[in-house]
């Protein structure tokens, strides 16, 4: 026995489509929710499996912080030529399991420096991922006159600038109070100011309101922001 299907009008598959195209609009909010807490929990484990290698490496290394190193972490541990970029991401290489090869060169690189909540952040080859530094380190945390990364060579309007040594973790006395790296834009970042460069936000990517920010007690803390 054949079973017989109805056959919908176009109108009554017009009113269906109406019908769905309204239960989507009133999900979109919702699942937008849940995909930014997604991304921001992805932020927070990239961070506490960062400390992990910082602490291994200030463990293996006498004390001494990675350094000297620059603001911005970049997740490109060495270039084409060979020398290092001056990040966290070349000291820690021995204590992230996730490090890959991208291009012929061989440069490691680890997305675990890339904050995930930035939509402009999809890995698109060798040369964008050059400047993806969506974490960026305490350069302004200094103690006893001295930054805590220490700050590698440079050269402005003609003049060198020597590099200034890292200090170890013990002159660090409030760990709850000094962070090792925080979320990255660029209006706590004033000095990345060419935004098609280094695909920075204006504002924090965690739903326009907040940071996530690793400390040296190991912790990660959600950082309110206020235009």
């Amino acid at each position: 026995m054949k079973k017989s299907f109805k056959k919908f009008t176009i109108i009554e598959l017009l009113v269906v489509i109406s019908v769905l195209g309204i239960l989507l609009s009133m999900l979109s909010p919702a699942l937008k929710k849940t995909m930014e807490q997604v991304k921001a929990r992805e932020c927070q484990n990239n961070l506490l499996n960062i400390s992990k290698a910082v602490f291994l490496y200030v463990d293996d290394n006498q004390n001494q912080l990675m350094g000297p190193v620059w603001g911005s972490q970049r997740p490109r541990a060495v270039n084409s030529k060979g020398w290092r970029y001056d990040h966290f991401s070349y000291f820690l290489q021995d204590y992230m399991p996730d490090f890959m090869e991208m291009g012929a060169d061989g440069t490691l690189y680890n997305s675990a420096f890339i904050c995930r909540a930035n939509a402009d952040l999809e890995m698109q080859g060798i040369q964008a991922v050059h400047h993806r530094s969506h974490y960026r380190n305490t350069i302004d945390n200094i103690i006893d006159g001295k930054p805590i990364y220490g700050r590698p060579q440079f050269k402005s309007n003609g003049n060198y600038f020597a590099a200034k040594n890292t200090l170890t973790i013990d002159v660090i006395e409030n760990t709850s109070s000094v962070e090792i790296l925080v979320d990255s834009d660029l209006d706590n970042t004033p000095w990345l100011d060419d935004k098609p460069i280094y695909d920075f936000a204006y504002y924090p990517v965690h739903e326009e309101a907040y940071r996530n920010n690793l400390y040296f007690d190991g912790s990660v803390r959600v950082i309110d922001w206020a235009p």
